[in-house]
């Protein structure tokens, strides 16, 4: 088989998307030059596995991350502000964050495995978001950037996050799609 484009994400509650595509919806005409992320592709990437990862790697991925589902309890995840990366002055990227106190230890646990199989490791902090744009193009972008600077603690919902998974990459001039190809779910139940 051949290589694949890959990573391991998990996705938020479709209501929470949803908030997301009516904001982008309502910005969206400020700006030219943004590339806007579809509803459907919103996610956090835990860990990014590469542009060529051999099937046999992945594999043995998901075979170690399975026993770490298990042991984990689903989790909230508030889905809060905007930001730019580097910054909102001059972005190339523009996110929602995300803010929940499991998350890092989660993504720390993906990495060691991960990395324990082989993978890169990655190369900046963690920093827990949502990409919902690109900046393709900063002309045109002022009108825009003062709709995001006065949205900047914008609360768009709270998730419970059940599971993580697998993703293959497939990219086209007609944008991303992302497909799953091993999903995880979280075992551990909700203490009531």
């Amino acid at each position: 088989m051949p290589p694949i484009r890959a990573f391991v994400a998990i996705r938020l509650e479709p209501w929470v998307d949803q908030s997301i595509a009516c904001f982008i919806d309502r910005i969206r005409p400020l700006a030219r030059g943004v590339s806007w992320t579809r509803p459907g592709n919103l996610h956090l990437t835990l860990k990014f596995l590469g542009v060529r990862v051999d099937r046999a790697l992945i594999d043995k991925l998901t075979a170690a991350i399975g026993p770490l589902a298990a042991e984990t309890a689903p989790f909230r995840v508030t889905t809060r502000g905007i930001g730019a990366f580097p910054n909102l002055v001059r972005p190339r990227t523009i996110f929602v964050g995300l803010h929940s106190d499991r998350l890092p230890g989660l993504t720390a646990r993906v990495e060691d495995i991960a990395v324990g199989l082989g993978f890169a490791p990655v190369d900046r902090p963690f920093t827990p978001h949502l990409t919902i744009g690109r900046i393709r193009s900063a002309r045109g972008f002022h009108p825009v950037g003062a709709a995001l600077v006065s949205a900047g603690d914008r609360d768009f919902g709270v998730s419970t996050v059940r599971s993580l998974a697998i993703y293959q990459s497939h990219l086209s001039g007609a944008g991303s799609r992302y497909e799953p190809i091993a999903q995880f779910p979280f075992e551990i139940p909700i203490a009531s």
